[in-house]
């Protein structure tokens, strides 16, 4: 087998992992992304700003990692609201170089450590609703963040073999690859 057919064979099994990999995180149960109501959005919005002052897109980048990818609100949403929190009192806003900052208030935090009223807010269960997906969400996370992480980075590793290694390391990959696979079929086929 020539250099050339070898690092063609490599590279297929690179896709053929980087496919493994975005199919399982495709095909497993991920949470929805939720449209939350306005009373979310506006603790969603209080909570990013209590970690400090950030800009409007901070706080949409913020609320978005927060919740696991399954809250992602829009500038359309976030812009107005932000305003009528500054005018309600509980943000402050300034402009630090080409940006607008904003920046919880007392009254804004107390607002936020205000125990949840379902008759006063006019939403049941809606808002544990959000609580449960943002739960979900991280627990996915944390259960398959290891296997996926290690599997890309297997995927970087057999990238840099096929690049920079020569005929008779990547035959010994190829090996070690393909025993690492009967291995990783091994572990599902166990009894839980």
């Amino acid at each position: 087998m020539n250099d050339s057919s070898m690092s063609q064979d490599i590279r297929e099994i690179v896709d053929g992992v980087r496919g493994v990999i975005s199919k399982g995180m495709s095909s497993m149960s991920m949470p929805q992304l939720m449209t939350p109501s306005e009373h979310q959005l506006r603790l969603a919005v209080l909570s990013a700003l209590a970690h400090g002052a950030l800009s409007a897109k901070e706080v949409i980048d913020h609320t978005r990692r927060s919740s696991a990818g399954t809250f992602s609100p829009s500038h359309s949403q976030i812009h107005p609201l932000l305003e009528r929190l500054t005018e309600t009192s509980f943000v402050t806003s300034k402009v630090e170089g080409d940006e607008k900052k904003f920046e919880l208030t007392d009254l804004g935090r107390e607002e936020l450590l205000k125990p949840p009223h379902p008759q006063s807010s006019g939403h049941k269960p809606a808002a544990n609703h959000m609580g449960d997906k943002m739960q979900q969400a991280n627990r996915w996370f944390e259960e398959h963040t290891g296997v996926l992480k290690a599997g890309a980075k297997l995927a970087q590793a057999v990238t840099a073999v096929s690049q920079h290694a020569t005929s008779e390391q990547q035959q010994r990959a190829i090996e070690i690859l393909d025993e690492a696979r009967r291995k990783l079929y091994e572990i599902l086929a166990e009894k839980n």
